[in-house]
């Protein structure tokens, strides 16, 4: 379980937290310039990153074959782009990279099982992989889920600093998880009421049901996947020493 969570934790670092995006009308998000010394590091961490976490020689070849598979699929990415929609290309490659680290988390534990570990415990891999999945990933996949009508708030005009929606929205994530795995479930309500009164000036003062139906919604989905993430990694924790 732990080579597992450390093929995760890299597709999240490489995929999620390092890749630069270019959120346009025609490139996925996922998808970094071409030709940019940081596209090819970012191709060239898919392999090497897993390698330095798992810390074994023998594992070196999965790591190329990881390396060999993120390439093969961004030029895929980019093949796609512009006869598909952009939310059916990012849900393809997010779907493969998981078959794929599955894949190699299987066959390199059945073939491998005295892999050298740090003294590390595995509960570090699951918070790791927790947080950064509240800070990285989920970011996008709601972007991706409310992509619909974030063309609809754009028409307003509504004046606001630059990323503090999604700052916000990683703070109000980890705050939700940090409840849910400390038992503290009250604090979760506590926070729902203050981002209502906070929220509400606003939405009275616009008068605007579409902004009022879009932080719901995006309100929900946050504190949705929060709770889930909390959850399940409180199922996790007894399984990893």
């Amino acid at each position: 379980m732990i080579v597992l969570l450390k093929l995760l934790l890299s597709h999240v670092i490489c995929d999620f937290m390092l890749k630069t995006a270019t959120r346009s009308e025609t490139t996925p998000a996922t998808v970094l310039t071409r030709h940019t010394s940081g596209y090819f590091l970012c191709i060239l961490l898919q392999g090497l990153l897993p390698t330095l976490l798992i810390r074994h020689i023998n594992f070196l070849y999965y790591g190329i074959g990881l390396m060999l598979f993120a390439l093969i699929s961004d030029l895929l990415e980019r093949r796609l782009t512009g006869n598909y929609p952009l939310k059916l290309i990012f849900w393809l490659d997010q779907a493969m990279h998981i078959l794929v680290i599955i894949a190699v988390w299987l066959i390199y534990t059945g073939t491998h099982l005295s892999v050298w570990e740090l003294k590390i415990p595995a509960v570090f891999w699951v918070y790791a992989n927790a947080i950064l999945f509240l800070a990285g990933v989920s970011s996008v996949v709601i972007q991706h889920l409310m992509g619909r009508w974030f063309r609809d708030i754009q028409q307003h005009d509504m004046v606001s600093l630059k990323k503090a929606g999604t700052y916000i929205g990683i703070l109000e994530r980890l705050f939700v998880f940090t409840f849910v795995v400390t038992n503290h479930w009250e604090a979760i309500g506590f926070l729902v009421a203050a981002k209502s009164v906070f929220r509400f000036g606003d939405l009275q003062e616009s008068r605007n049901r579409i902004l009022t139906e879009y932080v719901l919604i995006g309100t929900l989905l946050s504190f949705g996947l929060s709770i889930a993430c909390g959850l399940l990694t409180l199922q996790l924790l007894p399984v990893a020493p």
